[in-house]
């Protein structure tokens, strides 16, 4: 069996399904919304997986009994010498998108109570801004050095700065208190509905599959506070909360939703409409 079909049986292992040739060098992409990617690396040794949806990432290298020795040691070096260049490249796009986002959030207009999508979900604005109708919200590493944005239109749609690094990436709302807990959700309006009923610190890690990267950030950064997860409850909101949870020794809050033919989600949805119903 070839290295593509090898890579192409990992993909299946972690529950996906490509619908096309895995070829060495070329990505293809699937699933859902196209939110599945995947490349056998150039000479076939390894590839990569990632799921854009929760942010998780899968790497695959190839076994070295299915090669003599000698190939498979001369091409693991140059496995990890391609690595390497992609690894410095990616760097490069980081700092550059970094700049970038300083840049234009600098030079955007604080944003507008009024905003559509913040009416919608009742929520008011935090350290966030505006630009062309679209909200701009910066996203930090935990140590405060911005790394890149998500901009949210009026119909709710979210996209990030091209070439901007989000892993660790987050969004601050309220202050730190070290006798306080701190709570970590993946959008913006359901970490400023968790920090509007709770005042603690509030974090948004913008997906499921980055909280525990937010995670493990701040329990690096603040090895005694409490960390609680305010997961979604959907499928991949509680798989990743708990995953969360459990890296730091954290806790978990879902939202419960009985008989609940609107499909809600997440603590937005839970302070909005289902508190009050």
């Amino acid at each position: 069996m070839s290295n593509a079909c090898h890579f192409s049986d990992f993909i299946r292992s972690h529950g996906y399904e490509p619908k096309s040739d895995v070829i060495a060098g070329k990505w293809i992409r699937f699933g859902r919304k196209a939110a599945i990617s995947a490349r056998l690396y150039d000479d076939e040794l390894g590839g990569y997986l990632h799921d854009w949806r929760t942010g998780e990432k899968y790497y695959w290298f190839a076994d070295k009994d299915r090669m003599p020795p000698s190939d498979y040691a001369r091409r693991k070096k140059e496995s990890e010498a391609l690595k390497q260049a992609q690894d410095a490249k990616r760097s490069i796009a980081y700092a550059d998108a970094s700049r970038t986002a300083e840049k234009l959030f600098n030079e955007a207009p604080i944003a507008s109570h009024d905003h559509v999508y913040l009416m919608r979900k009742k929520v008011k604005p935090y350290g966030i801004k505006q630009l062309n109708g679209e909200l701009l919200i910066p996203v930090y590493s935990i140590q405060g050095d911005m790394q890149s944005i998500q901009f949210i239109d009026v119909d709710g749609n979210k996209k990030f700065l091209k070439g901007g690094k989000m892993s660790g990436g987050c969004h601050f709302i309220g202050e730190v208190s070290m006798d306080m807990p701190v709570y970590i959700s993946e959008g913006y309006a359901t970490a400023v509905s968790v920090y509007e009923d709770t005042q603690c610190l509030s974090i948004v890690a913008f997906n499921a599959g980055n909280l525990i990267n937010v995670a493990k950030d701040l329990r690096a950064q603040f090895p005694d506070i409490e960390i609680v997860i305010a997961g979604d409850c959907d499928e991949v909101g509680k798989k990743y909360a708990e995953k969360a949870s459990q890296a730091v020794n954290g806790s978990v809050l879902i939202p419960s939703f009985a008989d609940n033919p609107d499909g809600y989600t997440d603590w937005n949805d839970y302070f909005n409409h289902w508190v009050t119903a």
